[in-house]
């Protein structure tokens, strides 16, 4: 009974450590920005006159860290923090990076206007 009791309890502890968790990315120390990327299309980025890169604000998330700092939906965003940004996936990268609650500069295309724009992750 007693051994039974050990198996069981180690198995929920494997079980524990293999789920993704479902903690907020501040609460596992990363920055977090809000948003909902997605990449450019090939027509997108020949019309805006960049021959690769940039990642596409599809979304903002309401009162989050880019609406509060000015990012908005159809924002091309091309640089984080001096970084250049060929993907949602490498966006997301570079934001987990960076501690909540310090700032993250963007480099941005808004229609065909270059803009620097800060924000405050959290």
């Amino acid at each position: 009974m007693q051994l039974r009791g050990l198996i069981g309890g180690g198995l929920l502890l494997l079980l524990l450590t293999l789920l993704p968790s479902t903690a907020l990315p501040q609460e596992r120390g990363q920055g977090y920005l809000g948003i909902r990327p997605r990449p450019l299309t090939e027509a997108e980025r020949k019309s805006l006159d960049l021959p690769t890169g940039g990642v596409f604000v599809a979304g903002i998330i309401k009162d989050g860290p880019a609406e509060k700092g000015g990012l908005q939906e159809n924002d091309v965003l091309l640089q984080c923090n001096g970084k250049s940004l060929s993907s949602s996936e490498e966006l997301q990268a570079v934001v987990k990076g960076i501690p909540p609650k310090s700032p993250a500069a963007f480099v941005l295309l808004r229609g065909k206007e270059r803009k620097e724009i800060v924000c405050r992750l959290t």
